[in-house]
């Protein structure tokens, strides 16, 4: 059996390592050695978490767009028009799915499929700049459909503690900035 593992170097994610059972992997996870870095973790699962409760609310025609998961600001951003009168009703559905997907926990997980099997993991498809040819790294948020992602994750979704959406949704042209958030700590 082979798996493959982030190789991180001052917390950026920098190339995977494949190995066999029996290899010396050396894994960082700034996470899981609870490091000054660790709410990065939580913004970033959470961003996903967002990403799967806006098919719950009935947003998930929006086609994800740029997220930013760091303390001083994070948001997640789609493309798309959410009817103005909707949006604040669609503002607080999202803050209370999150909220019940994070008290009902879920594992949280990374594999790195061929592609193929990655579309099937993603629900059908996956981004136009995914290469066929590659074979992407899937997250896994519970039982939800996969996404890729590089990143470093929480390993349940219980650890993300709540999830505020704190500012009102703005809306341009093209795109929609409906999650600014914040996660208890």
């Amino acid at each position: 059996m082979v798996y493959s593992e982030l190789i991180v170097r001052s917390f950026q994610v920098v190339g995977f390592v494949t190995a066999s059972i029996g290899d010396s992997i050396t894994r960082a996870n700034c996470y899981n050695m609870g490091l000054p870095h660790a709410p990065k973790n939580k913004l970033h699962s959470a961003g996903h978490l967002l990403d799967i409760c806006m098919r719950t609310v009935g947003l998930g025609n929006l086609e994800p767009g740029k997220g930013y998961h760091f303390p001083d600001g994070p948001f997640v951003e789609y493309k798309g028009v959410v009817p103005q009168n909707e949006l604040q009703g669609k503002q607080k559905e999202l803050e209370l799915d999150a909220n019940a997907l994070i008290s009902r926990g879920g594992k949280v997980s990374a594999v790195v499929l061929p592609y193929a099997e990655a579309v099937e993991l993603c629900g059908g498809c996956l981004p136009d700049y995914i290469p066929k040819s590659s074979n992407p790294r899937i997250l896994k948020l519970g039982d939800n459909p996969g996404c890729p992602c590089g990143g470093t994750h929480v390993s349940d979704i219980s650890e993300i503690i709540s999830v505020k959406v704190k500012k009102k949704a703005v809306q341009f042209t093209d795109f929609t900035v409906l999650s600014h958030f914040a996660v208890s700590r």
